[in-house]
């Protein structure tokens, strides 16, 4: 197997990358391994091979923290070289933030973990399983007696034509940037 140097000795030449790129794949290494992922990224970044280095983050299975840095780091560097790079740096951090922000909680969440870091532990633990039980059921039986007054059809037409405006908008914010 090919080694990875430590990150202050990655190679800046572009066949070295490709070259190392390539003797991974040939013993069968995909991009599902994480850390060879991640190294791949930042030396294909170090030596200014964007479209390498975010095609291999894009096949990347599952994504972590590293992985985000990665490529973050990859079109950061790479700034003054290609002025695109830092605007497509500043849309995947957005991606990522976006995608942070939703898998970290909502605004409770948030509020909760201020309020443990503030006031005793034991007190809002309780609070926070006693409001999320009237919560859910609240949501569970209204949701249950309004399902019986509203037909079927109304939902999936209301879902569908959301998601043919949802998509239209996508389309013309696209064509738009």
């Amino acid at each position: 197997m090919v080694p990875l140097h430590p990150y202050s000795h990655i190679p800046k030449n572009p066949l070295i990358a490709k070259s190392t790129h390539a003797q991974i794949i040939k013993h069968g290494i995909t991009s599902s391994d994480k850390f060879l992922a991640n190294n791949m990224i930042n030396m294909y970044g170090k030596c200014g091979c964007f479209s390498y280095a975010r095609q291999l983050f894009d096949e990347m299975p599952q994504k972590d923290l590293v992985t985000w840095n990665s490529i973050l780091a990859a079109y950061g560097s790479g700034c003054e070289v290609d002025g695109g790079n830092v605007e497509k740096g500043m849309s995947l951090f957005r991606a990522f933030s976006i995608t942070f922000f939703g898998e970290w909680g909502d605004k409770s969440q948030l509020a909760t973990i201020g309020l443990a870091a503030a006031e005793n532990p034991l007190g809002v633990v309780l609070g926070g399983i006693l409001g999320q039980a009237l919560c859910q059921n609240a949501a569970v039986f209204g949701g249950k007696s309004l399902a019986t007054q509203i037909p079927e059809r109304f939902i999936a037409l209301s879902g569908g034509i959301l998601f043919i405006v949802f998509g239209i908008q996508s389309f013309f914010s696209t064509i738009e940037s």
